[in-house]
This record gives structure tokens, C-alpha cells and sequence, in this order.
């Protein structure tokens, strides 16, 4: 058995070990870095090196692969989530600020600070298109449907059309417009708006603001539970994160966070909330039954985009490769000895 072979197959089991819990990734703009946290223990369990000063990242819906934005060097770096590399270097526009990708998994979208969207085909990693938004841009969302990307900038936000990669509609919103989130079921779009310290609520298919929040002071990002029915607004002005009941449109809860709160994510279960920290370098997280900060990860230096991936598959539906040879004889030699628990902490130490 080859030793790559063997690995990939304590990988999985490993997977196994952790309780089928997914990963939370964090651009490190300071530390030129993507932390990777593990949700099951709060821990972060591997630091990948990508380019200079990694703003934002997104996770592809499979789980195989994330994608940081580096504002420095114009290029997204292209990680393997399997063994925590990246594999490619994809050229885009001018100091790229923040990235999405669709729910299908087929394109990835990066915006640059000259107002342009790079549009990524994922299976190839190639630029197939760039469309001209006209305006420096800082958030972007695609649409459950991958059929629309909304692009925050310069008061308004852009609707492409992701089938002709054309700007099909402006909404105007007002005032300094950061970053975009989509409702599960794609009605609803909420919108940070920095200096009016309001979340503005719009109706995707009128296109048309129909209400604003008053939130903190210098709301900057926004993410939306699984089930629709919550939104978590970072308020970098004032260290909070607002909690807002998504059918009432009103904040139900204020949460007290670290400095300078900037991206959050939503786990996929709905049962947590991440918060990057840019001035301590931590991550909080937040348990949404109670509104409180349970546990705080370091990760390196100016936390900024945050993305946390799907669940794993349970162990039920893995797949291992079968081992024979060499292979077979190391684990079985290995659960002999160690034990079970032993050998999934000794391993998983070494390959995660």
C-alpha cells in the first residue's frame, strides 16, 4: 500500500473520530495565513501560508476546496481541504476584497477594488470571465439558485446575471454599503450599510428596499442562520454583533464580542455563530440558544473573512480505501496496541 494511500485512509477515519463536524476557515490579512479551526473542540488544527494579506475566503458547498482572496498580490489562493495545501494560484483584478461561491459549486467570484468581478470556473481554476460593475465593491452573495450574484458598492448593489455575466439591475440602497447576505430560500437580501448604521432589507424579486434595521455603529458584515429565521450583524464600531429576528425585522438581542468585530459565519446546524476579531486575533463563538460568547480561538494576526464549511460525512457513509499489504498490518497493529481512542488522537495529531 502506498504511504499516501494509508493516509488518506486514517484521514477518514479520523473524520470518523471527530463526530462528522465541520471546519471553520479564517483569512489572516495580518499573518498572510488561512487558520483552520476545528468546531468539534474550538481548536485551530492546521495554519495554511497563502499569499499577502488574505481579506476574505469562501468555502466550496462540497467542502473539497476554499478559496482566499489576497488583496496584496491581485490572486486567490486555492486550498485543498483534505490536506490543508493550496494547489493553485488563480491571477485576478487589482487588490481583490472579498469572494463567493455558488451554491452549485461551479463558479467562484472575487471582487477587486477597481470594480470588477473575476469570474472563476472551479473545476479548471481558470478566470472565464470579468464583468464590469463600475464601482470599487466589498461584498458579494450568490443567489440559492446560483442564478444571481449581488455585489455591494458604491451605495447600491449590482445584480448579475450569472448566465450571460452581465449587470442586469442596480438597487440603490444609500450611503457606504459593505456586506451582503441572501436568505436560504432567496427572497431576502440584507445589506450592511456602514455609516447610516442600519441593516437595509431587500426584496430580491421586486428589487427593492422594504425595510432598514437600526443596528450598532459601523455594521459591517452580515450572515444569515440555515433556517432564515436569524440574522448576525458585526458591529465594528462598538464591539457587538446585533441578533435580528428575520420575520419581524427587528433586533431581539445585542452581544458584547471581541475588538473589531469583522466576518461571521453561521455553523451549519445553526447552533453557533463565528466572529473574527481583527484587532485581538481571536475568534469568537457564540452559542445561539443563550446570545453569549462560549469559547474564543486564537488564530494570527488581523482575522478578517471568515467561511465555515459543510458538515462531513458521517462515518457510515465514508467510504475507506481498503488498506491490505503494509497498510493493514500498521493499523491493526496500531488499534492493537494503542487502543482505539489512542490511535485516533496519535494519528489525527499528526495528519490534521
Amino acid at each position: 500500500m502506498r504511504p499516501r494511500t494509508l493516509l488518506m485512509s486514517l484521514a477518514l477515519f479520523c473524520a470518523g473520530a471527530a463526530g462528522a463536524q465541520p471546519f471553520v476557515y479564517v483569512a489572516n490579512s495580518g499573518g498572510n495565513t488561512v487558520s483552520v479551526v476545528d468546531t468539534s473542540s474550538s481548536t485551530v488544527v492546521d495554519t495554511v501560508a497563502v499569499g499577502a494579506e488574505p481579506r476574505d475566503v469562501a468555502v466550496r458547498p462540497d467542502g473539497l476546496r476554499v478559496y482566499a482572496v489576497n488583496t496584496s498580490e491581485d490572486t486567490v489562493s486555492v486550498i485543498d481541504t483534505a490536506t490543508n495545501t493550496v494547489v493553485d494560484t488563480v491571477a485576478v483584478g487589482d487588490e481583490p476584497l472579498g469572494v463567493a461561491v455558488a451554491p452549485d459549486g461551479a463558479r467562484v467570484y472575487v471582487l477587486a477594488g477597481d470594480g470588477d468581478v473575476s469570474v472563476i470556473d472551479a473545476a479548471s481554476n481558470m478566470v472565464v470571465a470579468t464583468i464590469a460593475v463600475g464601482t470599487q465593491s466589498f461584498g458579494v452573495v450568490v443567489s440559492p439558485n446560483s442564478m444571481n450574484v449581488y455585489i455591494t458598492g458604491g451605495g447600491a448593489v449590482s445584480v448579475i446575471d450569472a448566465m450571460s455575466n452581465t449587470v442586469v439591475e442596480t438597487i440603490p440602497v444609500g450611503g457606504v454599503v459593505l456586506g451582503v447576505t441572501v436568505s436560504p430560500d432567496g427572497l431576502w437580501l440584507y445589506v450592511a450599510e456602514a455609516f447610516s448604521n442600519t441593516l437595509a432589507v431587500i426584496d430580491a424579486t421586486s428589487n427593492t428596499v422594504v425595510d432598514t434595521v437600526a443596528v450598532g455603529n459601523v455594521p459591517v458584515y452580515v450572515a444569515v442562520g440555515p433556517d432564515g429565521t436569524r440574522l448576525y450583524v458585526t458591529n465594528f464600531g462598538e464591539d457587538t454583533v446585533s441578533v435580528i429576528d428575520a420575520a419581524t425585522n427587528t433586533v431581539v438581542d445585542t452581544i458584547s464580542i471581541g475588538p473589531q468585530p469583522y466576518g461571521v459565519a453561521v455553523s451549519p446546524d445553526g447552533l453557533r455563530v463565528y466572529v473574527a476579531n481583527i484587532l485581538n486575533g481571536v475568534v469568537s463563538v457564540i452559542d445561539t440558544a443563550s446570545n453569549t460568547v462560549v469559547d474564543t480561538v486564537a488564530v494570527v494576526a488581523e482575522p478578517e473573512g471568515i467561511a465555515i464549511g459543510p458538515p462531513l460525512a458521517p462515518p457510515s457513509a465514508i467510504e475507506v480505501p481498503t488498506l491490505g499489504g503494509w497498510g493493514a498490518l500498521l493499523l491493526g497493529f496500531g488499534l492493537a496496541t494503542l487502543g482505539m481512542g489512542r490511535l485516533r488522537r496519535r494519528w489525527c495529531l499528526r495528519i490534521t
